[in-house]
Order: C-alpha cells, then structure tokens, then sequence
C-alpha cells in the first residue's frame, strides 16, 4: 500500500479491504509477512497516508476479536511500534515461531537470509540501526517519504527470479528450519509465489499482492496458496 497515488494504487486497496472484509473475527486469524506498505517511519506525530484505509480496517478487525500478527518486512519494519501501540496487533520484528492447527510454523519476512547479496545485508543493519532510525526521525515526513519513496523503486521491479532462486531458498533457509523441528517455514519479500510440499515438510513464498494477490491459508492443518480474485 501507499505506493504512488495512482489509480491503479487505490484499486489494490481497494482489493484488499474486499479480502479482509471476508475474514469472520470469531473463526479466522490473520498474519502479515511484512511488505504491507511501501513505506511506513513511525513518526512522533505523524503516520503516513497512504494505506490509511487498510490501517483503520486492521484496528476495527482487531477490537472486532480477530487475531492479527504483524511481522516486519523491509519497507516497512519501522511500523512495528505503531502497529503494536496504537493499532494493538501483536508485532514481531525478525522471526515468527508458532505451532498453528497442529503444525509447526516458521515464519520470516525473507530479506537477507540465505547467501549472497552482502551489500543489502550491510544496509541492512545502517537502516535498523538505533541512531540511524532517530536522525531519520528528524527528517520532515513529507520529504522523508519521498525518499523512501525513490529509494524503492528498485525493490519494486516485479521479475522472474534467477535461476534456482527457489530451490537456494529451500536448501539455505528452509532445510535448517526443518532440521531444528518445524514442519513449515513461510517467506515473503521474494513475490514468487510457491508451495513446495514434501514428507510433511512444505516451503511457502507467498508471492505478492501488486500482481498476483496471493495468500496462504491454512485449514485443518493443510496447505493452501490461493489466489483473491475478489
């Protein structure tokens, strides 16, 4: 959300307000594995506009009774705090842990992990870093937003992944996470989306809400990755 104001921008709002619109407070729980704005800064006195409408229909779910858990993605980690103090989701910044209708889940965001990309890595840890996140603070909102804004244009570029992107994923990421005990590790960031199941283990990529609007549900512990077509 909040990616430049465009027509086609307040359609995939629209889009996904339709999706939680359809999820039942009493039955369902939602996780959201980060990415779900294009950038959100945790002002003193601010919060960013766009994206608002999604923001206000998490909170009215949330005292509606449905549990929401917010992991932190790359453009947007620093909600954290706003999603937990002001919206009352439970957030998690790294890694998600959790036994869900019996089956033991790991859930990351996906930026960074696995080998290779060292120059990322290394902003990274700038970008996360205490000071860095105060003298950022300081910055106006409107031209802090515009930079972050320009600055991600890149990590917008919708593309076929290299060449055995999913099966380096799978061996760096997924395989370790099984070998510690859990049955299925979730990433995102990556927009690829995937379901690769194996003698009870699975690796889920959820893929992306720009072009392909997919989610993964998960019923009487079986794995589904759908698309809303809403």
């Amino acid at each position: 959300m909040g990616l430049d104001g465009r027509p086609e921008d307040r359609a995939r709002e629209a889009r996904l307000l339709r999706f939680l619109d359809q999820l039942i407070p009493a039955e369902d729980g939602l996780t959201i594995d980060g990415d779900l704005f294009d950038f959100w800064f945790t002002y003193r006195r601010a919060i960013p506009r766009g994206g608002f409408r999604v923001v206000a229909r998490l909170e009215s779910l949330r005292r509606a009774g449905l549990p929401i858990t917010f992991v932190g993605g790359n453009h947007d980690f620093w909600a954290v705090p706003f999603f937990r103090d002001e919206v009352g989701l439970e957030v998690v910044d790294g890694i998600l842990t959790r036994v869900i209708q019996g089956r033991r889940f790991w859930i990351a965001h996906g930026d960074g992990l696995g080998s290779g990309d060292h120059g990322y890595k290394l902003l990274k840890r700038v970008l996360r870093n205490r000071v860095a996140t105060a003298l950022y603070g300081l910055v106006h909102p409107d031209l802090g937003i515009r930079l972050a804004t320009l600055t991600s244009h890149a990590s917008r570029t919708y593309q076929h992944p290299p060449v055995g992107l999913v099966e380096r994923i799978r061996r760096e990421v997924a395989d370790p996470a099984f070998a510690a005990g859990h049955d299925v590790v979730v990433l995102g960031h990556l927009h690829v989306p995937t379901l690769w199941e194996e003698n009870g283990k699975a690796l889920v990529i959820l893929g992306d809400w720009v072009e392909n609007c997919t989610y993964l549900r998960v019923e009487d512990g079986r794995l589904y990755l759908e698309r809303f077509t809403g």
